[in-house]
Parts: C-alpha cells; sequence; structure tokens
C-alpha cells in the first residue's frame, strides 16, 4: 500500500457504482463470516438515496475504504422493536448509527475514525444533532473501543445477549452517546 489519500464523501446517490463501492466495503470488512443484516444490497441502496439519512463513503484515491450509515434514531426504533424491545423513542436530534464498516487494511490507518468524525459533523451541520445510539459487537472489541474512547458521552450502555442480527447468538452493547 503506497501513499494513503483519504477522502470522505457524502452520499447524495444510489447508482450502481456507489452501491457496489459501498458493498464491497461491507464484504470486506465482514471478514468474520457473519451474514450481517446490512450486507443487503437493496437495504443499503434504499437507506443511501433517503435524505433523512447520513452515508458517507471513505476512499483511498479510487478505492473504497470505509463506509458509514447514520438513520434517525426514532426510525431505528421501528426498524429494530423486535430485536431490542427496550430501545425506545427520543428527541429528532439524535442518529443510530447503522452501519460501519473498514476494510481491513485502513482500520490501522484509523479509516473508522476518520468516518465518524465526519459522521459527527455531517449530523451537526444538518440538523445541530448532538446525540447517537449504536448497537455494537462485543465479540470483535469494538463495544470496548468505543466504551474506551467515549467514556464521558456515554448516557445509556446495556448489553443484548443474544442480537438477532449477529446469527441471533452473539452479545451486542446498547450505547447512547452525546457529544
Amino acid at each position: 500500500m503506497g501513499k494513503i489519500d483519504l477522502d470522505a464523501i457524502v452520499l447524495q446517490s444510489n447508482d450502481d457504482s456507489t452501491v457496489e463501492e459501498v458493498m464491497t466495503v461491507i464484504r470486506a470488512a465482514s471478514g468474520d463470516g457473519l451474514e450481517d443484516w446490512e450486507a443487503s444490497e437493496d437495504y443499503i441502496r434504499s437507506k443511501i438515496c433517503d435524505s433523512k439519512n447520513i452515508g458517507i463513503l471513505l476512499r483511498d484515491r479510487d478505492r473504497a475504504a470505509g463506509f458509514v450509515l447514520a438513520i434517525p434514531h426514532n426510525d431505528a426504533v421501528v426498524e429494530l422493536q423486535d430485536a431490542d424491545p427496550l430501545m425506545i423513542e427520543s428527541s429528532d436530534n439524535r442518529f443510530y448509527v447503522d452501519v460501519v464498516a473498514v476494510v481491513p487494511d485502513y482500520q490501522r490507518l484509523n479509516g473508522g475514525i476518520r468516518l465518524v468524525g465526519e459522521l459527527i459533523q455531517e449530523a451537526s451541520r444538518r440538523c445541530s444533532a448532538n446525540q447517537f445510539s449504536m448497537h455494537v459487537r462485543v465479540s470483535t472489541g469494538l463495544s470496548q473501543a468505543v466504551q474506551t474512547n467515549v467514556t464521558s458521552a456515554i448516557t445509556t450502555l446495556r448489553r443484548v445477549e443474544r442480537w438477532k442480527y449477529y446469527a441471533g447468538e452473539l452479545p451486542s452493547d446498547y450505547i447512547e452517546l452525546t457529544l
């Protein structure tokens, strides 16, 4: 891998090439063999074109390196009510981080941090949002990393022992943050 030149693009189109780039990132990031719900091309296509949502693609020149998708929290509550009945609606200024995927080569290069930083800026720009929620994998260490890096911002933290979207067998932590 030569010189890294990461550029974050706020997605506004769900054309075939954009969706394929996003799906390439998701497939590369899902190296643990889990069939995550977010890997559905139709789901991604529908979410990217919805103006309420925030989709950001991270590129290194012409190579897709990462992707983050956030949807309004209250929309996520409706979508996930069967999987997590303890999620409740909140203010309109909270986004649910629905998908975070970073190609492994870029994980070591802080690709995830760059994506989340861009997401925070875009949410603030759009509607002064500074609140986020998410379900985060425990098995990969991602939940612990989130907790360690934003300890003071966490307002809610609870374990969902058998998260439906991780084959119904792995735990996930539900986290709410105010930045």
